[in-house]
C-alpha cells in the first residue's frame, strides 16, 4: 500500500486483479486475523486459489480458506468460469509452505470489487448448491468489500481522502 494511494470505493475498481489480491485483499484478510496469507496469482500450481490463508476455529482448529476473485458475476458465462475455479479450489489441495503438508481448504470467498447480479447470483448459488459447495463459499461483491475494507484497514483506507480533501478545501497561494 502506497502512502500518496487514495482509496474510495471506486478506486477498487480499478486495480487489476494481482494488484487487488496483494495491495488490498492481503492485508484485509491479515487485519481480519488470517494468518500465512499468501499470494498464488497466475501460475500454473494455483489450481483456482489466487490466495491461501487459515485462521484458527475452537471447534475445528485450522480452517483453510482459498480467494476465488472474478468479473463481474452476470449470468451464466462469468458463473460458468468462477464455478470452474471453485472446483479446482476444493478439489486439489495446497502445499503448506510452513509444515510442507498438503491441506484442504475448507472455505472460499468469491471475491469482485463490482456488483453481483441477481442473474448472476442465483445462477452461481444453484451451481452451488447442485455440487454441494454452497455452505463453503462466501460471495463478496464490490460493496461489501468495501465495507470490510473500510472496516479493518480504515486508517489506510481513510487517511488518502481526508487529505485530499483538505487540499481542496485549503487554497494554496499563487506563485509569482
Amino acid at each position: 500500500m502506497g502512502v500518496a494511494m487514495i482509496w474510495t470505493r471506486d478506486a477498487l475498481l480499478t486495480f487489476k486483479e494481482d494488484d487487488l489480491t496483494r495491495d488490498v485483499l492481503g492485508p484485509l484478510f491479515r487485519a481480519m486475523g488470517y494468518r500465512d496469507v499468501r499470494f498464488h496469482g497466475g501460475c500454473i500450481l494455483e489450481q483456482g486459489k489466487d490466495m491461501t490463508m487459515w485462521r484458527d476455529d475452537s471447534i475445528r482448529g485450522r480452517v483453510n480458506s482459498a480467494v476465488v476473485k472474478a468479473v463481474p458475476i452476470t449470468g451464466q458465462a462469468s458463473t460458468t468460469s468462477v464455478l470452474h475455479q471453485l472446483e479446482q479450489v476444493f478439489d486439489v489441495p495446497f502445499r503448506d509452505t510452513a509444515t510442507g503438508a498438503d491441506q484442504v481448504v475448507h472455505e472460499c470467498f468469491v471475491i469482485t470489487p463490482r456488483e453481483v447480479e441477481k442473474e448472476g447470483a442465483h445462477t452461481l448459488h444453484n451451481l452451488l448448491r447442485s455440487k454441494s459447495l454452497g455452505k463453503y463459499v462466501t460471495i463478496l461483491d464490490g460493496e461489501r468489500l468495501w465495507q470490510y475494507v473500510q472496516q479493518y484497514l480504515g486508517p489506510h483506507v481513510t487517511l488518502g481522502p481526508i487529505m485530499e480533501n483538505y487540499r481542496q478545501l485549503i487554497p494554496t497561494p499563487d506563485l509569482i
